[in-house]
């Protein structure tokens, strides 16, 4: 399939989806949005092979400053609730994927450009990067859940006085909030993204992608079932070829060659 909005960089164990509109500051629109779909897809077929998932903008002005203004404004009441939807439902797809992802914002990340970051396990931010909800000032809610997973991120305060104030953050700002994991220079970005997902893509896959479903869980199960959850994904661990490759790698002193099973 040719992508015409995206684009994919792909280099085992890690692959970068980067939303290329940027004559508009990769504002999201439906054929982005169907692209960004059918590539999830392809990954998801992929994911033995890819270990590490990053998402970032083209050019160096922004990651994504959310849906287009201008399309929003012509939509029809109809046509503005199938968009939430179909936003919800690609975040939600995001959130799912097994392998864990990086939203890697070098510029501004603003109303579903952030709601699209939030999604992401992990974001790291150059330095500089500007993050924002400004959806009040429109007369809107950050409704593709920027309400939700903001407020499970960071708490019910912070969110209240992003979104109610619609104000920017930098990612300085950002960092001490719990919004974004790392800053990294403008001089050192794209060294910086890579080696922050070759960190997480140099462990076993076995145990990022169970701890993974055991952090999640945590928001919404009770602690003895977390317990057992952890129990149960652990065990999956124990048994696995990775466990055995760790064990003898440490007791070798040399590098682990994990698979991903």
């Amino acid at each position: 399939m040719p992508w015409n909005h995206i684009r994919i960089i792909r280099r085992d164990p890690l692959c970068t989806m980067v939303l290329k509109r940027p004559d508009v500051m990769n504002a999201l629109n439906t054929a982005m949005l169907s692209e960004l779909q059918a590539a999830l897809d392809v990954m998801t077929a992929l994911s033995g092979s890819i270990r590490v998932l990053i998402f970032t903008g083209d050019g160096d002005r922004a990651f994504s400053v959310g849906a287009d203004i201008n399309d929003m404004a012509a939509m029809t009441s109809e046509d503005f609730e199938k968009w939430l939807v179909l936003n919800q439902k690609f975040f939600d797809k995001i959130a799912a994927l097994e392998m864990p992802t990086i939203a890697a914002l070098n510029g501004y990340t603003l109303g579903g450009g952030l709601e699209f970051a939030l999604a992401c396990d992990l974001r790291i931010a150059k330095v500089g990067a500007k993050l924002g909800l400004p959806e009040a000032k429109l007369g809107v809610i950050p409704g593709t859940g920027g309400t939700q997973r903001l407020t499970r991120l960071v708490g019910p305060g912070i969110a209240k006085d992003l979104i109610f104030t619609g104000r920017r953050v930098t990612a300085e700002e950002a960092m001490p909030m719990g919004l974004v994991n790392r800053v990294v220079p403008e001089e050192s970005w794209a060294q910086g993204v890579e080696e922050y997902a070759k960190e997480i893509a140099a462990n076993a896959p076995i145990s990022v992608r169970g701890s993974k479903v055991c952090i999640n869980a945590a928001l919404t199960k009770t602690l003895e079932e977390g317990y057992e959850l952890e129990r149960r994904v652990n065990m999956q661990c124990f048994k696995s070829h990775d466990f055995k490759e760790g064990v003898a790698a440490f007791k070798e002193k040399r590098p682990a060659v994990f698979h991903c099973n």
